[in-house]
């Protein structure tokens, strides 16, 4: 991989991490506190105080996102101001953007949960060790060093998300819509 000019680097420090990346490959954008949170207020029933919760975390991945442009744009010697006005937006309007992204992928990981759940789908250990030979493979890089990158549970949800995927592809009614003229 870094014959190619790049490499994979683990850490625990958020600056360490955006510091000259190009990518940064959070294992999750929720802090750990905040899921801690989620789960006490899902065993206490607390429906509005979940909703309160997701809808901080979905502000903080948007302004996370923002700071992640704005880093892309400095490296490009572009300001935020000019960026917006070429995109014919407000920075508010980015920002919701980004938020309404974050709140588009994370009910598409719910509802890949609950199919995995309902349709008792499930990722074996043969098949995470496949995926990181597949991966090691993909990028020229020795598997010992994307095992460090990238977790067991993230290649799992990986492989979930595409067995899910496949069912629902063999399992849907296709249709073809013609309209009239």
């Amino acid at each position: 991989c870094e014959k190619y000019g790049s490499k994979f680097h683990k850490t625990n420090s958020m600056a360490e991490a955006f510091k000259d990346a190009d990518i940064v490959y959070p294992k999750s954008w929720a802090p750990f506190k905040a899921m801690e949170k989620r789960s006490e207020l899902y065993v206490k029933g607390d429906k509005e105080g979940i909703d309160k919760l997701e809808k901080e975390l979905l502000a903080q991945n948007a302004e996370y996102q923002m700071n992640q442009l704005r880093q892309r744009l400095r490296k490009s010697q572009m300001t935020m101001e000019l960026y917006c006005k070429s995109a014919g937006l407000t920075p508010e309007q980015v920002r919701e953007g980004y938020r309404r992204e974050a709140e588009r992928q994370l009910r598409a990981v719910l509802a890949v949960r609950v199919i995995a759940e309902a349709e008792q789908i499930t990722v074996t250990q043969q098949e995470v060790d496949a995926e990181y030979a597949r991966l090691s493979k993909l990028h020229d890089t020795p598997e010992e060093e994307i095992r460090k990158v990238l977790s067991r549970d993230a290649i799992a949800a990986a492989v979930t998300n595409q067995k899910v995927q496949r069912f629902l592809l063999d399992h849907a009614a296709l249709t073809s819509v013609v309209e009239k003229e």
